[in-house]
């Protein structure tokens, strides 16, 4: 079969991979299309129109969105067409990937499937969210790095790499890794090509960090500051690791048992495993470092951040059958059935992730997100003023549907709450009203596990009025269980002194 032929079926299991997810969203994704909704509309880089802050964490994905906005598109509808795109160019770029490394057609096709077919990504790829944009982005970048750095003649890769600082905070890491790949395998004129290499990005990310310091007063993210923990110690990098290896495991084990066999065997049969070019050097370091990364900050660990070294531990699986098989004649006709078999295995275990865990969790999920906080949001809309303020800890859909100015309790788009929530959780930012310390809102939205409990708590209940409740059946696969949102308006003035604890100075 020919190249073009193979790659339009791999686009046609990608749609048909996703349409089971097509109508998947998750609060996070309306925290995007708020952005952009204000910045087509002329309000600036903001969530509460007129208040630029660092809310979002993908600074391309808010501008391509805000782009299908001004053509006239709906602005959901766009990211999930922005997010197909992604993964078909994932997808395309992956299999040349695999076919510059292996130069294998058979064993580069098998993966491709794989990957496809990957739970976390296809779960991923029509939520809204920037996941399927990181990954094309570090796919293709690898792609031109590996083709380039082998060649010496740079093209492409300097360009892609120099959107890092606009894709994600952690892909900055990737230029640095690719950066440093070529500056220990390339000899001659090494360092010269390095510089070539991260010129671009040094610049992009220079303008980019300055426009951002100058407009939110920070260079990175509120997601940075909020999403981290606030110590780490021994046992939370053990908790960490455990996170990862389920994530992982659940879509790549096969992969990762071959790779690690692979390793075992060298060292004990001490063989080599293969030159270790200037790609193997930046892709390892990626595969490494990222979750690495998010262990040692202590970051709440969730699948789709895993999403983009995914890839790569699917092309390291496929490298191993082909190490593990061997190179003599027995061995190159042995190496297409038990690639096959272990395309299929993979292939199967995704398939029954997909079928069981992660379609009735999305679709469950969409249900509630419709029933709770689109909902809510709806009724604010319908029975309040235009800039009334409400508190609540889930900003995204409520926003979004409500048009209200919101305090983000979970400090997204209200960095003036970080510094409690690094010294207290979110339950406790809310039953001693917390927020009070940074703004006194008209409303407030909690979230709890029992329903209406603010009013169970002495000194609040008599400045609490229920308005109207909602429930989730889970906030995620992390956490099971009934929620609910229960929407109350404060009388400031009916609290009791001793229902609301000091941090500071009162708001004006």
């Amino acid at each position: 079969m020919r190249d073009r032929y193979f790659l339009l079926i791999l686009c046609a299991l990608v749609v048909v991979a996703e349409i089971p997810f097509a109508e998947y969203i998750t609060d996070d994704t309306f925290i995007h299309l708020q952005f952009a909704r204000n910045l087509v509309s002329g309000k600036g880089l903001s969530f509460n129109p007129g208040e630029p802050t660092y809310g979002f964490t993908s600074p391309l994905w808010v501008f391509l969105i805000s782009l299908g906005g001004l053509l006239g598109g709906e602005l959901l509808l766009v990211s999930k067409i922005l997010g197909a795109a992604a993964l078909i160019a994932c997808s395309v770029f992956f299999y040349l990937l695999m076919l510059r490394v292996t130069s294998d057609r058979f064993l580069s096709r098998a993966a491709a499937l794989v990957w496809v077919l990957n739970a976390w990504s296809v779960r991923w790829g029509l939520s809204g969210m920037e996941t399927a944009l990181v990954t094309a982005w570090v796919v293709a970048s690898l792609y031109f790095f590996a083709r380039e750095a082998e060649s010496g003649v740079l093209r492409l890769s300097p360009w892609v790499l120099a959107l890092a600082s606009l894709v994600r905070p952690e892909a900055v890491a990737l230029p640095l890794v690719c950066g440093g790949g070529a500056l220990v395998r390339r000899r001659p004129g090494a360092a010269r090509f390095t510089a070539l290499l991260l010129a671009p990005f040094v610049c992009v990310s220079a303008l980019w960090f300055g426009f951002a310091l100058a407009l939110f007063g920070r260079l990175t993210p509120n997601t940075v500051a909020v999403k981290a923990g606030r110590f780490i110690s021994p046992e939370r990098v053990v908790e960490g690791s455990v996170v990862v290896a389920k994530i992982v495991g659940a879509t790549n084990a096969p992969e990762v048992l071959l790779a690690a066999a692979v390793i075992l065997t060298a060292l004990l049969m001490r063989r080599r495993l293969g030159p270790l070019t200037s790609f193997h050097l930046a892709a390892v370091a990626w595969l490494v470092l990222l979750p690495a990364a998010y262990v040692l900050r202590d970051v709440q660990i969730v699948s789709r951040y895993l999403v983009p070294v995914l890839p790569l531990l699917v092309l390291y699986g496929f490298l191993s059958v082909r190490w593990l098989v061997g190179t003599g004649r027995r061995s190159v006709a042995l190496l297409r059935p038990v690639a096959g078999f272990v395309a299929a295995v993979c292939m199967l275990l995704n398939v029954a992730l997909l079928a069981f865990v992660a379609y009735p969790h999305t679709h469950s999920f969409t249900r509630d997100m419709k029933a709770s906080l689109i909902h809510l949001g709806t009724w604010f809309s319908n029975n309040t003023p235009p800039g009334t303020s409400v508190a609540i800890p889930d900003i995204g859909a409520f926003a979004y549907y409500s048009g209200r100015e919101v305090v983000d309790l979970g400090g997204l788009v209200t960095p003036a709450m970080i510094p409690i929530l690094r010294e207290h959780e979110l339950d406790e930012v809310l039953t001693r009203f917390l927020f009070a310390n940074v703004t006194r809102p008209e409303y407030v939205v909690d979230r709890a596990r029992k329903s209406r409990r603010l009013l169970e708590v002495e000194g609040l209940y008599p400045g609490l009025e229920p308005l109207v409740e909602a429930s989730v059946s889970n906030l995620g696969i992390t956490r099971p269980g009934t929620y609910f949102y229960t929407a109350y308006r404060v009388h400031w003035d009916r609290l009791s002194p001793g229902g609301l604890a000091s941090e500071g100075p009162a708001p004006q």
